[in-house]
């Protein structure tokens, strides 16, 4: 319903980032993480950038202008945390899709 807060995220919220309550609905159900999907115009870069800065955290590069910041464990493959990359899926003019993933089902 509401689009989360930066304290629910465990991230800050990118500045002018917009929330699509649709997308993050279809990619999180049926398991035990939810995706928050967020688009913004910036390119992939500068956000990347503005959550190292924020979270003191040097994004992992995976080539192509994507990046990948650990929130919770550790990479390749965290439990936690945001996937910045281009928009190749959403259409309209947003440049960059940040994807943050947060684990819903278990706490162990």
């Amino acid at each position: 319903a509401n689009p989360p807060t930066a304290k629910d995220l465990g991230a800050p919220l990118y500045p002018g980032a917009t929330f699509d309550p649709e997308s993050s609905a279809g990619m999180s159900a049926g398991n035990d993480y939810a995706i928050y999907i967020y688009l913004s115009s910036d390119q992939p870069s500068k956000v990347a950038a503005f959550y190292e800065q924020q979270l003191k955290i040097k994004p992992s590069s995976m080539g192509n202008d994507r990046y990948m910041i650990p929130l919770k464990g550790s990479m390749p493959i965290p439990d936690e945390g945001i996937v910045i990359e281009p928009n190749t899926m959403f259409g309209g003019s947003a440049k960059t899709v940040i994807s943050i993933q947060k684990m819903v089902g278990k706490n162990d």
